[in-house]
């Protein structure tokens, strides 16, 4: 079942300096067609670079008829500094952009990983300026000022190369598209599901007491963080509000895009907010319900059968509609 997180977010003021003609941004001074078209001054969790660093990236757009090579070009977060990093000249099939296409550039101060990655931009996500330069080192081809920005969450326009801004993660309607058209993105949800059980566990794995307790596994399938707390648990579903998840330690109970959280099954709610109040798995085969904070939508169920001692059954790969069984259970952890 699918859940949305919708979160208001202040406005962003946003100062352009570009003029308009039909609708597209036109350079500053020159007749190149290229504009700052996204990007992301807190990335934390969004999109990884070559090297796997989450690092600040700024998407360049061509509007032109024709591909155009942006090395020797500068770009700057210091509008009084407009030369302050160079695209490298050397690589031109990585900085080349073809017509309509889209190229990002890492402002990560490292250009020791590749000519993609600008050696003195680094983006404040408390705002600041973001500036594309001609190779004269003059020319200003497109510029941007702007405030605070939200961790994961892009700034962009839309349609791409307009004047129009919006933004794109988590409370939006798209999510971050850093080198493809803006507004293409998957919508920003998060997507729980029963991801593994074990109702029968005699050694398999202890909690941080030392017992051995029936568990159950959540996945987050989606694309955005969500804390669960306040939804329920039950082991019969005609009693959707079995057992609900304390809401007094978020850091505990929120689940990131691919993440995992372990809650047992053991009816031992003083040993913490992970183990629920009212929840005992039977090994025989019963049902498991997880239903939001309403307390009458399901997000996700199952009804199993007989299980085996120490044996988990589980989705392969995680949050799929294909269930199995594991001698090797891998509780809190991908299945794969």
């Amino acid at each position: 079942m699918k859940r949305i997180m919708v979160f208001s977010i202040g406005t962003l003021l946003v100062l352009i300096s570009c003029s308009l003609d039909e609708n597209i941004t036109e350079p500053q001074s020159s007749d190149i067609k290229l504009v700052i078209n996204e990007f992301m001054a807190s990335n934390e969790s969004c999109f990884s670079d070559d090297h796997g660093d989450f690092d600040d990236w700024i998407e360049i757009y061509n509007y032109s008829e024709e591909a155009i090579d942006i090395g020797g070009m500068y770009v700057t977060d210091d509008l009084t500094d407009l030369t302050n990093s160079q695209i490298p000249t050397d690589n031109p099939d990585l900085t080349t952009i073809p017509s309509g296409g889209f190229l990002v550039l890492w402002a990560d101060k490292e250009p020791e990983q590749g000519v993609l990655h600008l050696d003195d931009v680094k983006l404040s996500g408390d705002g600041e300026q973001i500036g594309l330069t001609d190779i004269d080192g003059i020319s200003l081809i497109d510029s941007i000022s702007f405030d605070a920005q939200t961790t994961d969450v892009s700034y962009g326009r839309l349609p791409d190369g307009s004047d129009d801004w919006e933004y794109f993660g988590e409370g939006f309607t798209s999510m971050p598209t850093p080198g493809a058209e803006n507004g293409s993105g998957n919508e920003p949800q998060a997507i729980f599901v029963i991801n593994e059980f074990l109702a029968s566990n005699d050694s398999c794995y202890a909690d941080e007491h030392g017992d051995f307790d029936d568990w159950i596994e959540i996945y987050n399938a989606g694309n955005v963080t969500e804390n669960i707390a306040g939804m329920y648990f039950t082991d019969d579903l005609t009693d959707l509000t079995n057992s609900q998840i304390p809401a007094d330690d978020p850091d505990l109970t929120t689940i990131p895009p691919g993440g995992f959280l372990l809650l047992w099954a053991d009816k031992e709610p003083e040993q913490g907010i992970l183990h629920l109040e009212d929840v005992k798995l039977s090994g025989s085969g019963e049902q498991i319900g997880l239903t939001d904070v309403d307390g009458t939508t399901i997000i996700d169920s199952l009804t199993y059968g007989e299980q085996t001692t120490d044996v988990s059954e589980g989705r392969m790969p995680d949050g799929s509609d294909n269930w199995q069984f594991f001698e090797t259970p891998t509780p809190g952890e991908s299945n794969q």
